[in-house]
Order: C-alpha cells, then structure tokens, then sequence
C-alpha cells in the first residue's frame, strides 16, 4: 500500500516522506481530537471529548478547519442524514487524476474520549495529510472521515453507495484504533463499477494500559 501511495511522486523518496512525521503534531492532534485538551474550532474553544451520535458537529468542523489551513485541499461535507456528516478531503492527482486512492476512518466514538478507536486513525489520517501537502502524486488522494460507525458503520455505507460507477479506485486503506497496534487495510478492487473482493489483514500489540485509550 505505501509503495502503491507514493509510486510516481515526484523528486521523494519513501523514506524522505516518512521522516517529515512529527511526533509533536501527532501528540497535539490526537490529544485535541479526543478532548484531553481544548482546540480552537471556528473561532471558538471547544472540547472534542463527546464524538457520540448527534454530537459531532464541533468534530466535523475540526476537520474542515484542519484540511483549509493545510490549503491545496478539495473539502467535502457529505451529509446523509439529520446528525451524520461525512468528511472528505481531496488532493488531485497530476497525471492519473481519474484514479484515486482513497484512505479513511471513522471519526466518531462511541463513549467519551474514545482515543484508540478511533481518535487514533483520525490523528493518523490527519498527520498523513499535512504531509502529503507539500508533495505532488500520481493519483487522487481522498482522505475521507466517516460518522456514525459506532450505530452500524452508516456514514461508511452512505459513501460506498455514492461513489460514481466510472470512478477507478486504486485501493483503499482503511486506518482504525492504531494506537493498540490494530490496523486494518482494506483493499478494494473495482470491477465494472462495483465494489468487489475486499482483502483484510489486522496487526495486532499488546494492549495499554491507560483508561482512556480503550477499545470502544
């Protein structure tokens, strides 16, 4: 998959992406994230500690906010019902526009804080993207954020149904609960315009000790 993501950047090496992560930025993201700190959102502070269903607005616009200061962003607002709203950000592709890939995860919790699932793939997602915005790629890449997938996975499933048909989707890594050491990478192949043979791996750690990195 990173092979596949960085394949045709141009003048950058791997390693040379890899090295401008920065612990500092990831620590501050996911302590904003998950409401351990107060964040600036629209001007206002506000704590991201409730990510529960029909209290996400402050998180959504948290991610607005992120990607526009990140500039060279398309934002995307998708909402598909009265309190669920997916956010997506893209980045054109330069040669292969019309192929994506597309990484994701789901952004809201299903208790208070809920740092490991998932404060941990958003921060992961997040810090990807503030990389990559100095960086030119072959393919589109979509950052997408998905809600209420603690009520039944329903902002993923809304996405999935709205994908045009003649959309060419490369793969699809899909980042959840990292900071237990679980990562799943989802695959999907396109086919005549259907979603098809989905290939999953998981990685497993120990798990941590502190509360609050829990696994809801």
């Amino acid at each position: 998959m990173m092979a596949l993501v960085f394949y045709g950047s141009y003048g950058q090496t791997i390693s040379d992406i890899l090295n401008l992560v920065n612990s500092d930025s990831l620590d501050l993201t996911l302590n904003e994230f998950t409401g351990e700190v107060t964040t600036i959102v629209n001007g206002n502070s506000v704590s991201l500690m409730d990510r529960t269903k029909g209290n996400n607005d402050n998180a959504a616009d948290y991610l607005v906010n992120k990607f526009t200061n990140f500039g060279d962003y398309k934002i995307e607002r998708q909402k598909f019902n009265a309190t669920g709203n997916n956010i997506i950000a893209s980045r054109l592709g330069k040669t292969n526009p019309n192929k994506k890939v597309i990484i994701c995860a789901h952004y809201d919790a299903a208790a208070n804080y809920c740092a490991d699932d998932n404060g941990t793939g958003v921060t992961a997602l997040v810090e990807m993207a503030r990389v990559f915005k100095d960086y030119c790629f072959d393919y589109t890449l979509d950052f997408v954020f998905f809600d209420e997938e603690e009520t039944g996975t329903v902002g993923s499933r809304h996405y999935v149904s709205k994908i045009p048909s003649d959309h060419q989707i490369i793969a699809v890594l899909n980042v959840d609960m990292t900071r237990m050491g679980r990562m799943m990478f989802q695959f999907i192949c396109q086919t005549k315009g259907i979603l098809s043979n989905w290939k999953k791996m998981r990685l497993r750690s120990l798990p941590t000790t502190n509360p609050r990195l829990d696994w809801r």
